[in-house]
């Protein structure tokens, strides 16, 4: 999904209709996490951190993420767990 359109609120109300969905995003849109926001923090290459997201009621939330690319990437996913990590190996 496009950064323009990809909110927290928007992932929630397209997942309760069984829907998944994931896209950059932009750290200026509500709801997002205040530490995610932060651009002075040093990441290396290819690491990342993130939180899940809850703003209605529901057992799930929105995984918001962001990872260390060519530039910081801020990502918003309703399809990825957190919890289950999958290794690449990827040269810079």
């Amino acid at each position: 999904m496009d950064n323009g359109f990809a909110t927290i609120l928007l992932f929630e109300k397209v997942r309760a209709k069984g829907i998944g969905a994931c896209g950059t995003t932009r750290v200026n849109r509500p709801k997002y996490p205040l530490f995610l926001k932060s651009s002075h923090v040093v990441f290396e290459w290819n690491t990342m951190d993130g939180c899940i997201v809850s703003t209605i009621s529901s057992n799930e939330g929105v995984l918001c993420s962001r990872c260390m690319d060519n530039n910081l990437v801020h990502i918003l996913s309703t399809i990825h767990p957190w919890d289950e990590v999958t290794l690449t190996t990827r040269r810079c």
